[in-house]
């Protein structure tokens, strides 16, 4: 797939995929331009880096950047610690990426890359994957040139910040890692920079199905 995209957003930088996101788009010779998009100031570490700081309840000025040489990568997402009002939650994890897919359409973006979760679904009983799975189907109906949803499992990686719950999940998942293969292996850790670079290779080469579930997600990276 041939495209002309030259210029990356990125909102949740500043997270586990975020960060790797960052790093591995301002290696890439395609992309001249990386814009993050923050809640707080940061300082650029290199002059292919942008940093737009904005308050995400108020969204002027954004748009702008949503031009069709423009591809958006989204990893922002909150937990139930942080932000325990689950409509506030919604309004990170749901409205969030459904705003910037409306930018990206209007914008004529080149396309918009997701994270999203493993098991998202719309009829779940279970509120956060019911919650990413109406996500992407809001997403979905905006209409973005090229649209991807990418469901890793347990993220791998250091943290600025120690999430018990992560923390123990890491423990198992180095015991029954070995075990999960076949099947089994969307259930596997990721490491974030996997994901990132798996969503990179998408942007640039496209994939055959708009979800991109964690055992895909392992063999993109790992290639």
């Amino acid at each position: 797939m041939n495209w002309s995209a030259d210029r990356a957003l990125v909102f949740g930088g500043t997270g586990l995929i975020g960060k790797q996101l960052i790093r591995q788009l301002v290696e890439d010779v395609q992309y001249k331009e990386v814009i993050l998009f923050s809640r707080k100031p940061l300082e650029a570490t290199t002059h292919k880096v942008k940093v737009v700081t904005f308050d995400f309840d108020r969204w002027e000025g954004v748009e702008q950047y949503f031009t069709p040489n423009a591809q958006v990568f989204c990893s922002i997402g909150t937990t139930r610690a942080k932000t325990p009002d689950l409509e506030q939650y919604r309004d990170i994890d749901f409205g969030i990426p459904v705003k910037l897919a409306e930018f990206a359409a209007r914008g004529s973006c080149r396309g918009i890359f997701i994270v999203s979760a493993l098991g998202a679904n719309e009829n779940s009983m279970n509120f956060y994957t019911k919650m990413k799975g109406q996500m992407e189907h809001e997403v979905s109906n905006r209409g973005v040139r090229e649209t991807y949803f990418f469901r890793p499992a347990l993220l791998l990686g250091e943290r600025n910040e120690s999430r018990r719950g992560e923390d123990i999940g890491k423990m198992l998942n180095t015991v029954i890692s070995p075990l999960l293969f076949g099947g089994l292996k969307k259930y596997k850790g990721v490491q974030a920079e996997t994901v990132a670079k798996a969503m990179i290779k998408v942007a640039k080469m496209g994939f055959k199905q708009p979800v991109i579930e964690n055992d895909k997600i392992l063999e993109l990276g790992d290639a």
